[in-house]
């Protein structure tokens, strides 16, 4: 195994592959008779190939390559160590009927200006489609009742039949008393020899990064059991790196860590490569330029191509793709060779596995609107044909979706189901109707343009789907308003290749201007929200997700449309805000109540934290004139207080396939539309009337009857004197002829005292009326849920009372602490000031010496110039003397002078 490593005949060098790799990639490109009529919308083929996205459809000129009977996985994985044969018996017979050239490296092989394949078998049974989303989702492994791991083929589905295989090998470590070693063995060696099938199959890395089976996370997990290690270690063993290096290596995962969405630092890799390179280990030194590159190619497609334009990501992708195929190329050929690919990557010391895991989170998804449509194993998106029987099914162009470069739930689901992430049913639901009636052509009713606003956007899932099913519609007007800065820019750049005209502001819209914190949890950044991110998500977790915050900018509705369109209305406004629903509701009471809004669309689920939020959203909506209904797949309802304050219940999303939810697990929305006159024709009121009118009727009844009474109460005049009585419930009636207009404010505000106090009389006798109609069981289970919200509330102030006393508990610790480390700092600087006193009177001392050895130089430098002098008069006393100076063998001593006689 060491000459193994030792060997250079596999090393290729890094700037010729990348010079290889342009001149071929950069001819492909150039190559007008690439044809792209089977793969569909060559633009986003296109962006699919810069952004490094999975297309789901045919490369160009592989049309007819495959079939149900000749799959990828039969015809170009290699089994047996030999090529497939079926290219060479059925491509000749099909050479000779429809003129094609099958073969192996036409179909099987990547191409440069390829596209990276989709290889995440979605298409191929519900199984794999469940399988799929349970791994990709990170779901745990109890949901795989249904999907049991055993049953995935890598004949069938080649990347998700590896991962299989390998997340099998968990049974290993947990059912060690049922299984002996020899069948461990062999379930490690079948996902070894997978593996290696994998690498040696001609699917790219980029494509097995990109496919969405999170392989090398995976294999990151294992690395951290003590078992999986070992069992590596004995099938190969490895020396281990020395202690620079291992340093060196958890500074790179540090950074990796931290580089999510953002640049990984490439000074600790360089550092890293300089000490594997010094070590002399020569087999981790061909690692050295893969990590290099691995770090170039995340900056390239997670940092730099996000927030570049259109013009510079075009050529910094072909970097990104060189700089992945020579990885790819390297590694492939470093695993062939091992032949022991898993073991080398479990038992590996250097960060290979975390970097590929963090190239593995693809910034771009092409995502397809029409699954939406379709029941998965998440969202029975069937119904909504059955709930809007009159849209005519169409074919809706891919999607270019733009998602958080790392780890991100939100994004994860765009990955792993491939289709925008907006399963709002109501909204779902009146999209398709009003693209219905735009596609009856002149008969539509308005032909202005259509404004559609969405408060809360996210990555702008649902703006995006809703610009593809309205596409026949081309005055269309799309707003999103997002305050997280990341989300905000992922859904500019979605929107830059989008068929309507799309509008991102970074920025929220509450009750009022300012500057404000907003927080999120670490797993989710479509969860940011304004009301207390750690009580929602920190502490109930166990600060398992730890909240973050960003700083970001507010505005009201109301100045944000006096500012931009004065006279303009707004069709549809959709708000999901996380809890701040009323707040934004607030900020545009002046809008509502003007009528410059036709249509409401409102998430309920966090509702439940604001009390008497049920009665305030009422009001609001009789108010402003609006009628609406509370929605979702299997159920409609008219929108009064007793409905809106059922509905405002915290519940988990509930949905099995093939069964109905139970009415406690079932969440509503808020569909409301104006009945005002600017609002007629407005293609949102239209579609929401032809789709719940019967439900909107109900409500209007209910108001006439409640209407009736409380005139027959009051004949004298015409209505209340207060202003606020005016506001707290509706005064107008819905008739054949439209609504009746509201009487003076004048007449209102001479009402006596008296008959104010009849009419409030009569609205409590008429809504006691309403609410006994077959409302006892509601009543009684409003009771039930004050008496469980009691308990709840109760059992809160519990834990908050146990938390305080943790928490008081835990702050006197740190005070006791913080005075002994004060202490102990104190005693040091005593210390340490003694120890300078010691060194400066040595230093004193030494300085004293100093001086007293200059003095005596001195003094020794003097009494030599007087010796020299004296000598000096000795040598010329003697030659005057007439002493022979022959004689003489040194001035410098006077014993060698010879008297005379």
């Amino acid at each position: 195994m060491p000459d193994l490593f030792t060997s250079h005949s596999w090393c290729l060098d890094l700037p010729f592959v990348i010079s290889i790799s342009a001149l071929v990639c950069g001819a492909a490109l150039s190559n007008p008779s690439t044809s792209y009529s089977d793969i569909g919308d060559r633009d986003t083929y296109n962006q699919a190939l810069w952004w490094g996205a999975a297309h789901p459809g045919d490369p160009p000129g592989t049309n007819g390559c495959f079939s149900s009977n000749r799959t990828f996985e039969t015809c170009c994985v290699s089994w047996t160590g030999e090529l497939p044969t079926c290219w060479e018996k059925q491509g000749a017979q099909m050479e000779r009927m429809e003129g094609s050239n099958l073969t192996y490296d036409a179909c099987c092989v990547a191409k440069h200006h390829w596209a990276p394949r989709s290889f995440s078998c979605d298409g191929k049974s519900m199984y794999w489609q469940r399988l799929y989303q349970t791994l990709a989702l990170f779901r745990v492994f109890t949901e795989l009742h249904e999907t049991p791991l055993n049953q995935a083929s890598p004949q069938e589905c080649l990347v998700g039949g590896v991962l299989a295989s390998i997340l099998s090998l968990i049974h290993i470590g947990y059912d060690r008393q049922y299984r002996t070693q020899e069948q461990k063995d062999m379930d490690y060696e079948r996902a070894e020899g997978l593996l290696l099938v994998l690498f040696s199959s001609p699917v790219t890395l980029e494509e097995v990064l990109v496919s969405g089976w999170p392989l090398f996370l995976s294999l990151d997990l294992f690395r951290a059991d003590e078992g999986f290690l070992q069992m590596a270690r004995q099938r190969l063993p490895l020396q281990t790196p020395g202690e620079h290096t291992l340093k060196w290596s958890e500074v790179v995962v540090k950074s990796i860590q931290n580089g999510q969405g953002s640049r990984i630092a490439m000074e600790p890799v360089i550092r890293l490569g300089n000490s594997i390179t010094k070590s002399g280990d020569v087999a981790l030194a061909q690692l050295v330029p893969i990590l290099t590159a691995l770090v170039e190619y995340h900056n390239l497609r997670n940092f730099q191509c996000p927030r570049s334009d259109q013009g510079e990501v075009i050529a910094l992708a072909m970097e990104a793709k060189r700089l992945i195929t020579f990885v790819d190329t390297q590694l492939r050929q470093w695993m062939i060779a091992v032949k022991r690919p898993l073991s080398l990557l479990i038992s590996l010391k250097l960060p290979l596995v975390n970097l590929l895991q963090a190239v593995s989170w693809p910034a771009v998804v092409l995502t397809d609107p029409g699954k939406v449509l379709q029941t998965s194993v998440h969202f029975p998106g069937a119904l909504l044909l059955k709930r809007v029987p009159f849209y005519k099914v169409r074919e809706l162009p891919l999607l270019v979706q733009h998602v958080h470069p790392g780890f991100d739930a939100a994004s994860n689901m765009v990955r792993a189901t491939a289709q925008p992430m907006c399963y709002q049913e109501g909204f779902l639901q009146l999209i398709l109707s009003m693209a219905s009636m735009a596609s009856s052509g002149p008969s539509s009713p308005s032909s202005r343009r259509l404004r559609l606003w969405d408060v809360g956007a996210s990555y702008g899932d649902c703006l995006l789907w809703a610009a593809a099913v309205l596409d026949p519609l081309k005055d269309l007007e799309l707003r999103g308003f997002e305050p997280l800065p990341a989300q905000a820019l992922a859904f500019r750049q979605s929107a830059q290749v989008a068929r309507a005209q799309v509008t991102v502001e970074n920025m929220a819209l509450r009750d009022e201007r300012g500057t404000l914190d907003i927080g999120f949890p670490s797993h989710s950044m479509a969860l940011a929200t304004f009301q207390s991110c750690r009580k929602q998500y920190e502490v109930p977790s166990n600060n398992e997700y730890q909240c973050i915050s960003r700083t970001t900018t507010s505005e009201t509705l109301d100045e944000y449309l006096r500012r931009l369109a004065p006279v303009e209305l707004v069709d549809l406004l959709k708000v999901h805000v996380q809890g701040d629903e009323l707040s934004v509701l607030h900020g545009a009471n002046a809008s509502f109540t003007s009528g410059r809004i036709c249509g409401l669309h409102l998430n309920l689920e966090h509702f439940y934290l604001t009390p008497g939020a049920a009665r305030m959203i009422s009001n609001l909506l009789r108010r402003s004139g609006f009628i609406g209904v509370l929605v979702n797949l299997w159920d409609v309802r008219p929108v009064n207080f007793l409905n809106l304050k059922s509905a405002m219940v915290r519940r988990q999303p509930f949905w099995r396939r093939g069964q109905r939810p139970a009415p406690e697990d079932m969440t509503h929305e808020l569909l409301a539309w104006s009945t005002t006159e600017g609002c007629r024709d407005s293609l949102v009121v239209n579609a929401a009337q032809k789709l719940w009118t019967a439900q909107a009727d109900e409500q209007a009844q209910e108001i006439d009857s409640l209407q009736e009474q409380l005139q027959s109460a009051s004949r004298a005049t015409t209505a209340p004197t207060s202003r606020e009585a005016l506001d707290a419930e509706p005064w107008a009636t819905l008739t054949g002829d439209g609504w009746r207009q509201k009487p003076s404010m004048t007449l209102l505000e001479e009402r006596s005292t008296r008959q104010l106090e009849e009419v409030r009389h009569a609205a409590l006798q008429s809504e006691a009326q309403i609410s006994r109609r077959g409302k006892e069981a509601e009543a009684q289970k409003e009771l039930e849920e004050q008496r469980n919200l009691e308990a709840e509330l109760q059992s809160e102030l519990r834990a908050a009372e146990v938390e305080l006393a943790k928490i008081a508990e835990e702050a006197n610790n740190k005070i006791e602490a913080a005075n002994l480390r004060i202490r102990s700092l104190r005693r040091e600087r005593e210390e340490a000031n003694n120890a300078l006193e010691e060194r400066r009177q040595g230093n004193q001392k030494l300085q004293a010496m100093l001086e007293e050895i200059e003095q005596e130089k001195s003094q020794l430098m003097e009494q030599k110039e007087a010796l020299i002098r004296i000598v000096e008069d000795l040598h010329s006393s003697c030659t005057q003397a007439g002493l022979p100076a022959t004689d003489r063998a040194s001035i410098d001593s006077i014993t060698g002078f010879k008297m005379p006689s």
